[in-house]
């Protein structure tokens, strides 16, 4: 098991969760990571999660949704972490001001399929 622990560790996760997502969806775009894990020189708690958002550029169905956050299940377990996943279109993020997706856009790192 490798441990994550900073940014770039966990950069690799996305990696390997990009590669099987575009693998599996032809409509998947990408991954945003955001949150405490993702800023520059914040502290965070000891297991802190690490916050992903997994858009697609069509509305994902329940199912695939659930296949989706199954695979993040898988890594987790894999290397021993918790990872806070929301699984959206891409357009449907965008659409609305809420503080949620604001907060995405404004400190996340977006990664391309």
């Amino acid at each position: 098991m490798n441990e994550i622990v900073t940014k770039e560790d966990f950069e690799r996760v996305v990696c390997e969760l990009n590669k099987e997502l575009k693998r599996r969806y032809h409509d998947f775009e990408g991954i945003t990571f955001f949150g405490s894990r993702n800023r520059d020189g914040e502290a965070f708690a000891p297991g802190s999660d690490f916050d992903i958002v997994v858009l697609f550029s069509e509305k994902p169905h329940w199912k695939k949704e659930n296949e989706v956050l199954d695979l993040i299940y898988e890594k987790e377990l894999e290397y021993d972490i918790i990872i806070d996943a929301k699984v959206y279109q891409r357009a449907e993020i965008k659409k609305q001001n809420t503080p949620f997706r604001v907060n995405v856009y404004r400190e996340g790192m977006f990664y391309g399929a």
